[in-house]
């Protein structure tokens, strides 16, 4: 999500209060900021938001291939299943996402465009009074560019998300060798998946968090597995959530929710799920 192209992504206003420079309406610029933030937070808060990424119009990486192609976009659209059927929640996107000038979120960002007053102080209710979907978007490890999507003094007002990960790669604990000789596609990809969180640990706004971990439906054969070996797995898969250690933390005190649903055949009893019990998470195995 970014904001409306004519303003600057990093915005640093000449005032402290910028409804004293360019006010959109005489009478809401003289409402305390409080109440303010109150209209905000009703017109602007208290939704899900499914994101999504689309192929952008840049280039990356310099030609021979050797670079990304192409620079992802993020989208957003607001959640509808509390009045009708929401595809979305279904990750039925099609080919929208990827139409020109999606960028931002749907049902929102007219609002954030009426002027640079309103984008200024309203921008900040929207990331921190909504909660955001990012279901299925880690296979492509777009969550690299999510910086680049949304300024880090936006991120840093998010305070809910949602990750549910569905199709993960086995973790390579599991690969041998009890596992059958499967494709090395279908095992977890370590760099890719420590990317995911460490982009997470920007995110230094979080009060709940809940991820989703869903193993792909091409399984090794486990009939053999050990205990201690199924142990090592679920630490490789869980490992990178160290990463938000720090968030957790400081969030312990307060009524926060980190939660994580483990895949099957994980049991939450590994080194890493205590520890990560130990700092607050709440971890439910299968």
């Amino acid at each position: 999500m970014v904001a409306p192209r004519a303003l600057s992504p990093y915005p640093t206003p000449s005032s402290p209060d910028p409804y004293a420079v360019q006010a959109s309406s005489p009478l809401f610029a003289k409402l305390p900021r409080e109440l303010r933030d109150v209209v905000w937070g009703y017109v602007l808060g208290g939704r899900v938001v499914h994101m999504n990424w689309g192929v952008g119009s840049g280039e990356g990486g310099g030609g021979g291939g050797g670079g990304e192609a192409r620079i992802r976009q993020l989208s957003g659209e607001v959640c509808v299943g509390s009045t009708h059927v929401c595809g979305l929640c279904y990750r039925r996107w099609g080919t929208r996402s990827l139409r020109k000038g999606r960028d931002g979120v749907v049902g929102v960002r007219e609002v954030l465009g009426i002027c640079r007053a309103v984008y200024f102080e309203a921008v900040a209710v929207l990331y921190s009074a909504n909660t955001f979907d990012f279901t299925d978007t880690w296979p492509y490890a777009d969550f690299r560019y999510l910086t680049w999507n949304v300024p880090i003094s936006s991120l840093l007002h998010i305070t809910s998300l949602n990750l549910t990960c569905n199709d993960i790669p086995y973790p390579t604990a599991l690969s041998a060798p009890a596992a059958l000789p499967l494709s090395s596609t279908v095992f977890l990809s370590l760099p890719h998946w420590y990317t995911v969180f460490k982009t997470l640990s920007l995110l230094k706004g979080l009060r709940n968090l809940q991820i989703k971990l869903v193993f792909a439906r091409a399984a090794p054969n486990t009939a053999h597995l050990t205990p201690e070996r199924a142990q090592e797995a679920e630490d490789e898969l869980l490992a990178p959530l160290r990463q938000l250690d720090y968030i957790v933390g400081m969030r312990r005190r307060e009524a926060v929710g980190f939660e994580v649903l483990l895949p099957e055949m994980c049991r939450g009893q590994g080194e890493v799920a205590g520890e990560l019990k130990m700092v607050g998470w709440t971890v439910v195995g299968d």
